[in-house]
């Protein structure tokens, strides 16, 4: 890529509403369409704003806008629709707030699922049988669970009086309930709720996280500002919103192509890893990934080429770290393919002939 002078670059599109001034954003505005890129942000915008949380700050609303505005709009309501919720998170929090992690299973809906799996036990049951101690009661297992309340407890109980009716012996179904605070979750999304504060202790550990079992995408406040103190021109919360696709790709029928499509990226630049980590490391311009972080995982190297899609590298005016290289030019020069299959992708959401990048 060729480097862009640092020079004053031509001001945000009069439509954009900002007052801040200097370099452009990083999103790819130049070269595209204004009226549609107008209509697309303005069809965006109430979409975006029902994700946001109530705690959103103003200022941190139009960076949301700003940087997701430009997304396919069917994308973005695909979002709501399974709903993504996005949370601004600021220094000196302890973690994501508890009422994020909301859950639609609860006792009632766990005795109903009991009751449709006796009605049909050729399914998997929604708990695990085991051989109960005789020394344990089902205070005791609650308890394990997290139960920490007389009405827990009993809700608790109640689930497993509908997963075990007359039953008799030590062979029992041990409930998939369990209890954090006022919640009640399924054992999966008690489990990605753990993984999930110990990936992100405190809000200054992190400039973003999207955590799939319960919908919601963190961001560092620090992170949205165009160029922000994190991480200049990079768009954390673009980003993000590539695990958010990917997520919602791999549920359709282009789910799997596009995951093998992707797997085969994965072997094709990264095979000899351990070669490979050396001569970016000496040569960090010859790697044949967009950026190192999106050797993490196959999900990661989605998301850094669909943070690099949707932008172009800006000089950043941090004197430390001057460039952010990711962007669209250099992901079509460094990885095509990647380039292709993100394309590809997007045009499940907005046709050619609606797309303003067209």
């Amino acid at each position: 890529m060729q480097p862009i002078s640092g020079a004053p670059l031509s001001p945000r599109p009069s439509f954009i509403q900002s007052d801040t001034p200097g370099d452009v954003p990083a999103v790819r505005y130049e070269a595209l369409d204004p009226d549609l890129l107008k209509a697309r942000y303005a069809a965006n915008r109430p979409i975006i704003d029902a994700m946001l949380d109530s705690t959103t700050r103003p200022e941190e609303k139009a960076d949301v806008e700003r940087d997701l505005g430009i997304l396919p709009t069917a994308l973005l309501q695909a979002a709501q629709d399974r709903g993504v919720h996005i949370y601004i998170t600021r220094p000196g929090e302890k973690g994501p707030p508890e009422r994020l992690f909301h859950s639609n299973t609860d006792a009632d809906v766990q005795t109903q699922r009991w009751d449709a799996w006796h009605a049909n036990p050729s399914t998997d049951a929604p708990g695990a049988q085991v051989q109960m101690d005789k020394a344990q009661t089902w205070t005791d297992i609650a308890q394990a669970h997290g139960a920490t309340t007389a009405e827990q407890v009993k809700a608790f109980e109640t689930v497993a009086q509908h997963a075990n009716p007359g039953a008799a012996g030590d062979n029992v179904y041990v409930p998939d309930l369990w209890f954090d605070g006022d919640l009640q979750l399924t054992g999966q999304a008690h489990d990605a709720l753990q993984q999930l504060r110990q990936y992100y202790p405190n809000n200054d550990s992190q400039d973003g996280v999207f955590n799939a079992g319960f919908n919601v995408l963190l961001v560092n406040e620090k992170a949205l500002p165009d160029p922000s103190p994190l991480g200049g021109h990079y768009r954390t919360v673009v980003h993000e919103f590539g695990h958010v696709a990917y997520d919602i790709i791999a549920g359709t029928p282009d789910g799997q192509q596009m995951e093998t499509d992707l797997h085969q990226l994965d072997q094709a630049d990264g095979h000899q890893e351990q070669a490979l980590e050396q001569e970016i490391a000496q040569e960090p311009d010859k790697s044949p990934f967009i950026s190192a972080y999106a050797m993490e995982s196959e999900a990661e190297h989605y998301a850094e080429g669909f943070e690099s899609y949707w932008t172009e590298a800006r000089h950043d005016g941090v004197p430390e770290r001057p460039w952010t290289a990711n962007g669209a030019t250099e992901l079509q020069g460094r990885e095509p393919a990647l380039w292709t299959l993100i394309d590809h992708d997007m045009q499940l959401f907005a046709p050619k002939t609606q797309n303003p990048l067209r």
